[in-house]
């Protein structure tokens, strides 16, 4: 994951994903492609890699952390992840076979 600083024009790489090697069980986060900004200004992504799938948190340094893993839909992937409009609630979606979590925090700031 890249940031770019408009007034800087500078490229700054934040976040890295491989290849998990044992795509069966939680281990490192790969293959993310739906993309949301928190409201606290760190990413959300959700994973689209092999094996296991998650929801993931990205920390402004740039740390992942998991949000969810699916344990529903064995191969389907999350879903454009978004919060609503008071924050309070992080919405997910299993795109197959289309089911929608509403996951409630307390959410906090990550650093």
């Amino acid at each position: 994951m890249w940031f770019y600083d408009p007034k800087k024009s500078t490229f700054t790489l934040k976040v890295r994903f491989g290849v998990n090697a044992t795509p069966d069980v939680d281990g490192p986060f790969d293959g993310p492609d739906n993309i949301s900004v928190s409201p606290w200004g760190g990413l959300i992504l959700a994973e689209d890699g092999e094996g296991v799938q998650h929801l993931i948190g990205v920390s402004g340094s740039g740390e992942p952390f998991p949000i969810a893993r699916n344990d529903e839909a064995e191969g389907s992937e999350f879903t454009g992840p978004v919060y609503s409009h008071d924050k309070k609630i992080l919405f997910g979606n299993v795109q197959t076979p289309g089911i929608m979590y509403a996951i409630t925090g307390p959410w906090r700031h990550q650093r």
